[in-house]
């Protein structure tokens, strides 16, 4: 969930036709229903904190069907929130990811879809980079896809899959780290980037960054 500028709280509310957003004041009790679709599935992406240019992310899911396939896009909730602050986004090129987040140094989108990492320009219009970051003959070592996370610098892409850990360099993509640890489940750099904090279903490490 998120918190608005207002001290509001941006939840995803599961009904009897799906996910939807609500707005939500815990003081009062009072909720807004912010978006309303039949069959969906809604994940939060998170906060985006720019100088006069502040959104909330989410992924909204709904099945095609006239394909049958289910089919990814993007809620984008500018702060202050109102009726005309939401935009739904959408590309045709790229219609279904595991996870999205956004880069605000960089102005982009970064996604992955199973093996693939994906870079897509501000607006969502263009495809900036696509690359299989994990070869074929290596996908059943590295398990399969659990988070990604961006350290604070925005430097590093960090991914986790099951059964490995990948950090990327962002700019260009360039594979720094690849290990095979077992009942991999998380990864994300410390708040000032100076530890990787990594878990496994059985233990914890803190590791030092020593990257740069």
């Amino acid at each position: 969930f998120g918190i608005t500028e207002n001290n509001r709280i941006l939840d995803i509310m599961d009904t009897k036709n799906g996910n939807q957003i609500i707005s939500f004041d815990v003081d009062t009790g009072d909720f807004s229903l912010l978006i309303n679709y039949e069959n969906s599935q809604i994940k939060y992406n998170g906060f985006i904190n720019q100088p006069n240019n502040k959104f909330h992310l989410f992924t909204l899911s709904l099945l095609n069907k006239i394909t049958g396939y289910v089919e990814n896009k993007i809620i984008k909730i500018k702060e202050p929130i109102s009726p005309s602050s939401i935009e739904i986004i959408s590309n045709s090129k790229v219609f279904f990811w595991d996870s999205l987040i956004y880069s605000s140094i960089h102005n982009l989108f970064i996604l992955v879809d199973d093996y693939d990492l994906i870079l897509m320009n501000m607006d969502f219009t263009d495809i900036v980079t696509k690359k299989k970051i994990i070869k074929d003959e290596f996908k059943e070592k590295a398990g399969y896809f659990m988070q990604i996370h961006l350290s604070n610098n925005e430097k590093y892409v960090v991914l986790t899959y099951s059964e490995s850990i990948l950090i990327l360099r962002l700019d260009g993509l360039e594979q720094i780290l690849m290990e095979y640890i077992p009942y991999l489940c998380f990864a994300a750099f410390s708040a000032n980037d100076e530890y990787l904090l990594v878990g496994t279903w059985k233990n914890g490490f803190v590791l030092e960054n020593n990257l740069e």
